[in-house]
């Protein structure tokens, strides 16, 4: 039968948690969370693209790993056009890395707003032709949404 300690660092191995072993058996989470994204990385991957004058994959695979994140949090996650969003967000980001400050240090935050109002452009684009739908399928005489009846009252 294998050690309380040696199941629980299989298991730490295998999954890749943050789980660590102690001699007596017992575990505990780790503090250090692996960032997906740092700011240096970033940094770095936009001042070789800006010398090459195109985008870099690596540069890419970032913009990609930043908006899948950013889509999963709980003020997004929940909509029904998020693909959309997300690949709104991804042009988005294609045509504005290159008006990146270099001067600054927070590549992060520039681009993390910039993918958030990409998201809030393309919520109000479907706002609007949902409104438009109801409207056509009030005119004649279809079944609408319940939230049309209250913005009409």
């Amino acid at each position: 039968m294998p050690r309380l300690g040696a199941i629980f660092y299989t298991l730490d191995e295998r999954c890749g948690s943050s789980l660590r072993n102690f001699p007596r058996g017992g575990f505990f989470r780790s503090n250090e969370k692996k960032k997906y994204l740092n700011n240096q990385d970033l940094l770095t991957q936009l001042q070789l693209s800006h010398e090459r004058g195109a985008m870099t994959p690596e540069l890419g695979r970032m913009f990609l790993k930043l908006v899948e994140k950013i889509s999963k949090r709980p003020n997004w996650c929940g909509y029904t056009y998020l693909e959309e969003m997300q690949s709104t967000a991804l042009i988005n980001l294609c045509a504005v890395w290159q008006k990146f400050d270099m001067t600054k240090t927070n590549p992060f935050a520039y681009f993390t707003t910039c993918v958030t109002h990409s998201f809030l452009q393309e919520l109000g684009r479907q706002k609007k032709q949902q409104h438009v739908k109801e409207l056509i399928a009030e005119a004649y005489g279809l079944p609408t949404s319940f939230a049309h009846h209250e913005s009409a009252s």
